[in-house]
């Protein structure tokens, strides 16, 4: 009887198995210890769990082989807590475990250590939970003097590796007097598995001088220890196809010794080769050992399909699963998700191109759908992992309609499937959608994780960017996404998720892009692991808050730390410097970067346009002489500077030469020539370069470049031609567009247009306060009072709030802010002081106030002294009394400047002999002897 079973075991055959079961209790052998035990053993190997359990359950006689037995079956079955049950079951009856029950038992630990959530202790990651369990296990096999057993310590390395504390694993490891080819194999599998690629290279050397020869399995581990080893050499290249030269050569090596040993035709050590090549660069070679194979399977063809979509040939890979099916090989789950992924990276990476009439990603979209369709003939569509990489594919290829309808149609939609469909939308920058699932998840009663919430993070961000900031305590901020931003953070708090490096810096991103400061620093100091990236991110938005000073205080917090800045730490330092029009700690940043030999093209770039938006084009030409090879960044951002700072002339000229040395030029190149052109009034020229863009650069023309034409027309009073270019627009016309083209009709004092334009403006964004403003600019000129205050009883009633006028002025390292009216400065008395003796030298000089420039109905004493008090003419004061001649004089204005303080200004620097440069909203004035380099163009 106890053959048959056994013959039974090694066929699988339950049915059989359960006749003869039948037979046992018929003839009286059910109560026959070693008939049970066996019987018991043939449902363990069968899989079937339920009789086995009854088997045990009737057992009068239970000995540790069958406690064992038990315990190895719900292991191998992934049921590792019923295991860990049995095992203390086992003790409470007094069984005392062997060796070959701590085998099943560490084995259950590791299991169970795959299901648990990770959590960082002294640098790495471990399972805490299974980590004690498996220590409690340990001193037990110690008590019992099992510690020098090499199968017991070979498992211990397994479950100390598998619940992530590599320092008990190796510390077993050190002690085991005995130590086998597993033994090797098992602690170069688990450094290799924890992207360890170095140490395990290090242990597999080791016990190549020990003597200890290495079989199949210790070669799949060691390649895979190349494999992550070339991923670390990749975070220090750039481009995907750069090859990994350490980890390659290291991996040629124990290719040779594979064909030495002979193990070059075992196709798991085969498959790793194709897989370790592909990672580290040699497409070539991971294809040769492809061809030599006799055998492949579908692992085989996977991983050379993966090589080449993570090497950016993309359509390679899509025609080696055509070849693979071609073959006879069936696509497992994991051939459809790779090549699913190789049509996102086609969409994404070609996203606008045009290939044969059809755009690329609606090529792909059709490649995704003839893949969905041979996933339902396989049945692979089942699989989780496939459903919702479908989902998420759909998504990047643009169609949100099959990606919501697969969804729908989803037999079981877990975690995964909903974070797919919200990312799919915050991808398609709908972010109301994507917080609409979130809600829909919710209502099923799943339990978001830390990507869900990433995803929403990003959909307030994307919903930031559309939304039109309102002015809270003088700052901008973007009021509908903060509080959509305030609810995720809320609802990170009550799911208990402990922020992450990652999650808490997109946090502080999302914060730092609504305008709140105040959030933003909150999340970051809850923060206890910091690394230059979410440093990098609170340093930006005080930077983008022109709150100069407060970055740099992060700045030096962060060197304070040990956290050491990267380049985009550095360009958003620069860009902050910029946009304050801090020169000095511009220079210091860049005395930085100089010390610390960081030198590269975008820093370049950044440094330049710095000193471009501080009126310092002398630095920023040096720069870009300076730099070894002027790339289009560094030819852009020279020709932007000297357009902003009313030096057409040099921007064309740089223009001409930059065509001479044969860089081509871009859209931002030729935003940069027609802002240029339109400052200085060359409409024929600005024209021109238009006409060459479309014909001879075949650039399609965008938004901005109608905005440029737009303004280009506007600026030389062409009103009537400016509007036809609007109304002629092949797509809608931005809020800049509507606002160029009013800011024209104020110059011009055209009423008509003027109107037509703001209706059209406001219908399109009812919230922009700019477009009320020029509208009661263009009535006030008018003289048309009762239209003003039809305008502001519009702005009111709509609780459309404008930006404050300010102008800011830096002198001895200190940033002072003034607007308009100011009396708080400690030297306010000063100030006035100034301003009324220049009053009277520039009447003395023939100065006529431009009353116009006062938007209210008052007198004319009222609007002189309305005009007295124009912010930019305070800073300018405090510059005079702050500062001794001839130190130039810096302001700057986060407005448009009005005419009167244009027209002052002039003359201020023609009575002080100083030269005075105002950077407005728009561009920089350079006055000088009662002149501005703007000729009137502004």
């Amino acid at each position: 009887m106890n053959s048959i079973l056994k013959a039974c075991s090694r066929k699988l055959d339950l049915e059989l198995g359960k006749l003869i079961r039948a037979d046992v209790v018929k003839y009286g052998y059910e109560s026959d210890i070693f008939v049970g035990t066996t019987l018991l053993n043939m449902y363990l190997k069968c899989g079937s769990m339920i009789e086995a359990m009854q088997i045990f359950d009737d057992l009068s006689c239970r000995d540790v082989v069958t406690w064992t037995a038990m315990i190895q079956g719900y292991a191998q079955q992934g049921k590792a807590d019923v295991a860990l049950q049995l095992y203390s079951q086992m003790q409470d009856e007094g069984i005392i475990p062997d060796g070959q029950t701590f085998v099943a038992v560490l084995k259950a630990c590791g299991s169970l250590a795959a299901t648990e959530h990770e959590k960082e202790s002294n640098g790495q990651y471990v399972k805490t939970g299974t980590l004690e369990k498996g220590r409690f296990i340990h001193s037990q096999i110690i008590s019992i003097g099992l510690e020098s057993n090499i199968f017991v310590g070979n498992a211990l390395i397994d479950m100390y590796a598998k619940c992530g504390s590599m320092n008990d694993a190796l510390q077993v490891f050190n002690n085991l007097q005995q130590r086998d080819v597993v033994t090797w194999t098992t602690l170069i599998s688990a450094y290799a598995q924890k992207d360890q690629g170095e140490l395990a290279l290090q242990f597999y050397q080791q016990m190549h001088e020990e003597g200890m020869v290495p079989d199949g399995r210790t070669f799949v581990a060691v390649l895979k220890a190349c494999g992550s080893l070339a991923a670390v050499e990749a975070g220090k290249m750039a481009g995907v196809k750069s090859v990994k030269t350490r980890s390659l050569k290291k991996g040629k090596l124990i290719h040779s010794q594979i064909v030495k040993m002979g193990l070059d035709t075992d196709i798991f050590v085969h498959n790793s080769l194709v897989d370790m090549y592909a990672k580290c660069g040699s497409m070539v070679d991971a294809r040769q050992v492809f061809d030599n194979m006799r055998h492949r399977d579908v692992v085989t063809w996977n991983a050379l399909i993966l090589g080449y979509i993570q090497h950016g040939e993309i359509e390679l890979a899509l025609q080696l699963f055509t070849e693979m099916q071609g073959a006879g090989i069936v696509p497992d789950a994991w051939s459809f998700v790779a090549v699913l992924k190789a049509c996102g990276s086609l969409a994404a990476l070609e996203d606008g191109k045009v290939v044969d009439d059809k755009s690329v990603k609606e090529r792909s979209l059709q490649k995704v759908k003839h893949l969905h369709s041979l996933l339902l003939k396989t049945g692979s569509n089942s699989d989780p992992l496939v459903s919702t990489t479908l989902v998420d594919i759909y998504a990047k290829c643009g169609s949100m309609k099959d990606a919501q309808q697969l969804f729908d149609n989803l037999p079981q939609q877990n975690v995964g499937s909903w974070n797919a469909l919200i990312s799919g939308y915050v991808r398609q920058n709908d972010g109301e959608s994507a917080l609409r699932v979130y809600t829909g998840m919710k209502g099923k009663g799943l339990v978001p994780n830390d990507r869900t919430f990433i995803a929403l993070l990003k959909a307030c961000t994307s919903l930031a960017a559309l939304e039109h900031e309102k002015v809270i305590y003088g700052k901008p901020v973007k009021i509908a996404s903060l509080e959509k931003g305030r609810f995720i953070h809320s609802e990170i708090t009550k799911t208990g998720l402990e922020f992450d490096k990652f999650l808490g810096t997109t946090l502080v991103d999302v914060y730092v892009k609504c305008g709140s400061m105040v959030d933003a620093q909150q999340v970051f100091d809850k923060l206890q692991d910091r690394d230059v990236v979410t440093w990098t991110a609170i340093i930006s938005g005080y930077a983008y808050q022109e709150e100069c000073q407060l970055a740099m205080e992060m700045f030096g917090k962060m060197l304070e730390e040990g956290v050491v800045p990267d380049e985009e730490t550095y360009c958003n330092m620069l860009k902050g410097c910029g946009k304050a029009g801090s020169l000095r700690l511009g220079k210091e940043i860049h005395a930085e970067i100089v010390q610390r030999s960081l030198w590269s093209s975008t820093l370049a770039a950044h440094l330049i346009e710095m000193y471009g938006r501080c009126g310092s084009m002398v630095d920023a030409q040096e720069i870009f002489e300076q730099f070894p090879k002027q790339g289009i960044e560094l030819w852009n951002a020279l020709i932007g500077g000297y357009a902003r700072n009313g030096e057409s002339e040099l921007a064309l000229q740089y223009l001409e030469r930059m065509e001479r040395s044969g860089t081509s030029l871009n859209q931002l190149t030729y935003t940069h020539v027609l802002s240029a052109c339109s400052h200085a009034g060359l409409v024929d020229t600005g024209l021109q370069y238009i006409e060459r863009m479309t014909k001879e650069y075949g650039i399609s023309p965008t938004v901005e470049y109608f905005g440029c034409k737009i303004d280009l027309l506007g600026r030389a009073g062409l009103l009537k031609e400016a509007e036809e270019v609007l109304l002629e627009m092949p797509m809608p016309p931005s809020l800049i567009i509507w606002t160029t083209l009013l800011g024209a009709c104020r110059k011009f004092g055209n009423v008509e247009i003027g109107r037509r334009t703001f209706d059209a403006a406001r219908r399109h964004s009812p919230n922009a306060a700019a477009i009320y403003v020029l509208m009661s600019n263009i009535y006030a000129a008018a003289y048309m009072w009762e239209r003003v205050e039809e305008i502001q009883k519009m702005r009111t009633d709509g609780q459309v709030w404008k930006t404050p006028g300010q102008s800011w002025i830096e002198v001895d390292g200190k940033v002072h802010v003034f607007v308009v009216g100011d009396k708080t400065h400690p030297r306010a008395k000063e100030i006035y002081a100034e301003l009324k003796k220049l009053s009277m030298q520039m009447e003395e000089e023939g100065y006529v106030p431009h009353l116009e420039s006062v938007l209210h109905r008052k007198g004319d004493e009222s609007k002189l002294l309305a005009l007295c008090g124009h912010s930019e003419k305070l800073a300018i004061a405090f510059g005079l009394i702050s500062t001794s001649s001839p130190e130039p004089i810096l302001v700057i204005k986060n407005l448009r400047s009005c005419p009167d303080c244009h027209n002052a200004v002039a003359f201020i620097s023609k009575i002080t002999g100083r030269t005075i440069s105002v950077r407005d909203a728009n561009r920089f004035h350079h006055f000088k002897d009662g002149s501005c380099s703007c000729g009137g163009f502004w």
